[in-house]
């Protein structure tokens, strides 16, 4: 059957008559070429305006630039394989009769405002660099045309879609958009709904972790202790390294620590450090190896206080001090750029 009407430009106004053109004489034409070149251009469009404004994209290896439009188009036929089956069997609730070739033809042809949209965006972003390379200009022109065509096309496509999805399946627009709109509920409510749970849970068990490796820091730090009070018991000071404690072959009830260096590998998500403060007193940290991800306090030790002292460590991790507060109370933060204890 010869077409009468050229799809290409058909499809913006007559959506209806373009897409019965289309599926009466053969719903596979071009349909793999137009999504794969949707999926290619828009993901080309977003990088381009990355890449475009005043900051780019710093530490963005190139083999990772040269794969996303790849991966675009990946998902993109992803998507219409599966939002393509989901037209159709939603579209039967409705009484509609289109088969998945013509549902599927229904989305590709459809595709075609988003082609044209991304490579208007496209051709901004090389006209932008040539005028100004990454410049706030630059970006501003880009800024300027991106966001009146996205909003444009993705209006126009929504109206073109419905009525094309009504046509195939031999019912209106309106039921067109709902059939539209009851698949992505159908299909993205329960990712959605696993993104929520995801955000509610993954804290809480980090939390869990984190709270973990506080208890089992401060069992280490009272273990360590008793270990280092055993070899003053025996000499009269307290060693003057860590190795000279494991010289000593001091009984230890945590075997992980079996180790000259004490902070050698971190255990348990906490980094430990000894340090002699003359003969009859030291210092004992256990600083979280991420800070805010494996714990969120450090701990502190010595022999003259004798309580575990505490504080809340920022995204820079700060060493405790003698003067934070003990265990039982609510610690403050750590104090910036605490490098040296207290003597």
């Amino acid at each position: 059957m010869a077409l009468t009407l050229n799809p290409w430009t058909a499809i913006w106004l007559r959506p209806r008559q373009t897409i019965r053109q289309i599926v009466d004489a053969n719903p596979k034409r071009g349909v793999f070429a137009l999504v794969a070149a949707s999926g290619t251009l828009s993901t080309l469009s977003q990088l381009l305006s990355a890449l475009s404004s005043p900051d780019g994209l710093p530490g963005m290896p190139a083999w990772l630039l040269f794969t996303l439009p790849f991966v675009g188009v990946f998902f993109a036929l992803l998507g219409w394989y599966i939002l393509g089956w989901a037209y159709r069997w939603i579209g039967s609730w409705f009484g509609g009769q289109a088969s998945s070739e013509q549902v599927r033809a229904a989305y590709a042809w459809t595709e075609i405002p988003i082609i044209a949209g991304a490579s208007a965006i496209i051709a901004a972003c090389i006209a932008a660099q040539a005028l100004g390379g990454r410049s706030d200009l630059a970006y501003a022109i880009i800024f300027l045309v991106t966001l009146p065509v996205s909003m444009v096309i993705g209006i126009w496509q929504l109206v073109m879609r419905s009525q094309a999805l009504g046509e195939v399946h031999g019912f209106s627009g309106w039921k067109g958009f709902g059939t539209m709109f009851v698949s992505n509920m159908c299909l993205f409510m329960p990712i959605t709904l696993l993104a929520m749970l995801a955000a509610i849970a993954i804290p809480n068990v980090l939390r869990g972790r984190m709270t973990a490796n506080e208890s089992a820091a401060i069992g280490n730090i009272r273990a360590l202790s008793a270990s280092l009070e055993l070899y003053r018991a025996a000499d009269g000071v307290y060693p003057g390294s860590w190795q000279a404690l494991q010289e000593k072959d001091t009984p230890m009830s945590a075997p992980a620590f079996q180790h000259p260096d004490l902070s050698a590998e971190a255990v348990q998500g906490y980094r430990y450090a000894y340090a002699q403060r003359g003969s009859d007193n030291y210092q004992l940290t256990a600083v979280p190896a991420e800070p805010l991800s494996t714990g969120s306090r450090s701990f502190y030790k010595d022999a003259a206080g004798g309580v575990i002292r505490h504080c809340r460590v920022s995204s820079e991790g700060h060493t405790p001090l003698a003067r934070d507060y003990p265990l039982e109370k609510q610690p403050a933060p750590c104090a910036a750029g605490a490098a040296e204890q207290d003597e």
